[in-house]
């Protein structure tokens, strides 16, 4: 006897909508529908101010203006019209309209369907509005998905929300075969040069003047070491300031000599290019100033490829980095950044540890066990189950 196709429906920032979000649900909905039998999913993107003429795959029915309150509305309408057996949100407060993103509570609110909950943002001072969104949103689900253990305590300490609706799964990353840095530094000419790099969406959350300071004192010891800031600048803040952090950067590097020493690739990079840029890297950073800071896609997607990582001490680079698998600043300072890097590209037999026993730690987060986990609990709530009890 056949098993009848579970279909999900995933509100979310989707590609080609180029935000780390979008990216995370164009991933989930591939590796549900790739690694787990019976499930299919649907997408129903959430468009920014000036994306609504943005050309989405023909499977997209519909999309949801994210100012626009009566699209929420219609969105929970569709679903609940629609065969779909569940919805998967996809949840960071900036995704939505109103105040602190409120306007996603029409939505969930009015969705008669089975509702699991990601969380991408959970932060220990919420302002009031914040903490009002995020309990309806509990409220509102059946259960709520986070990708840090600590998150859990700050849920229940800060929110009030019981961990028994609660289950933490790693951020998911792509299956990246491990191998050392040559080749894919053939790949970009970049032979001869030790790379450092910083991924993602540009901005001053990004703490890479810091890092730009850290290689003004170590480029004499490594005159061939060159920081790729790869990613454009985030698009809210091209609508706010325009390119002024970028050319603050700019202004930095030429004040301190670096210009051999630092290249911008200053477009959304994806992709097979992503990940030999990966590859090519010998030393990644996070040197972000925001602590409170509970997921990094980027940083999940640097140990994938088995690379060492040098990180501030958010959230969730500790908990991804701990027991030795990277290294946490005890603060944020540009000589102790160079200490590190410099230690590192000194010594060759710890970088080449660090990098293979990160490559195999982040097997158990590969897209394909990861996305049994959101299946199982799929599942479950689709049954309705009275209490989740599965061993993940």
């Amino acid at each position: 006897m056949s098993v009848k196709t579970k279909k999900i429906i995933l509100v979310s920032s989707f590609r080609p909508r180029e935000c780390g979000i979008a990216a995370f649900g164009k991933d989930l909905s591939n590796s549900l529908k790739n690694y787990n039998k019976g499930f299919d999913v649907e997408a129903i993107p959430v468009n920014e101010p000036g994306g609504e003429k943005r050309q989405y795959d023909k499977s997209i029915k519909m999309c949801i203006s994210q100012n626009k309150k009566a699209d929420y509305l219609k969105a929970s309408d569709y679903i609940n019209n629609s065969d779909a057996d569940a919805l998967s949100l996809q949840h960071e407060y900036g995704l939505y309209g109103g105040k602190s993103g409120n306007y996603i509570l029409t939505l969930l609110k009015n969705t008669k369907k089975p509702i699991l909950t990601t969380l991408h943002t959970i932060t220990k001072n919420p302002c009031i509005a914040e903490k009002r969104t995020l309990i309806l949103i509990a409220k509102y689900s059946d259960f709520l998905v986070v990708m840090a253990d600590s998150a859990l305590t700050t849920l229940k300490n800060v929110y009030g929300i019981s961990g028994n609706k609660v289950i933490m799964i790693p951020h998911g990353v792509q299956n990246i075969e491990f191998q050392d840095q040559q080749s894919a530094k053939k790949t970009l000419d970049l032979e001869d040069r030790l790379i450092v790099s910083t991924f993602g969406l540009i901005g001053r959350s990004k703490g890479i003047e810091y890092a730009i300071e850290s290689l003004a004192m170590i480029k004499n010891e490594f005159p061939n070491i060159l920081y790729l800031i790869i990613g454009k600048t985030h698009p809210s803040i091209i609508t706010s300031e325009g390119e002024e952090y970028r050319n603050s950067l700019i202004v930095r590097i030429n004040k301190l000599g670096l210009d051999h020493n630092v290249m911008f690739v200053n477009r959304y990079v994806n992709g097979e290019e992503y990940t030999n840029y990966l590859l090519a890297t010998d030393v990644y950073l996070t040197p972000y100033p925001n602590l409170e800071q509970v997921t990094s896609g980027t940083l999940a997607y640097a140990m994938s490829a088995g690379r060492v990582c040098i990180s501030t001490p958010y959230i969730y680079a500790k908990e991804l980095l701990k027991d030795g698998l990277g290294i946490l600043l005890p603060s944020l300072d540009s000589k102790v950044l160079a200490e590190t890097i410099s230690k590192f590209l000194s010594s060759n037999g710890n970088k080449i540890k660090m990098e293979k026993r990160n490559h195999l730690y982040t097997r158990a987060m590969t897209w394909e066990n990861v996305s049994k986990k959101y299946a199982h609990i799929l599942r479950d709530i689709i049954t309705k189950q009275d209490k989740y009890v599965a061993k993940l």
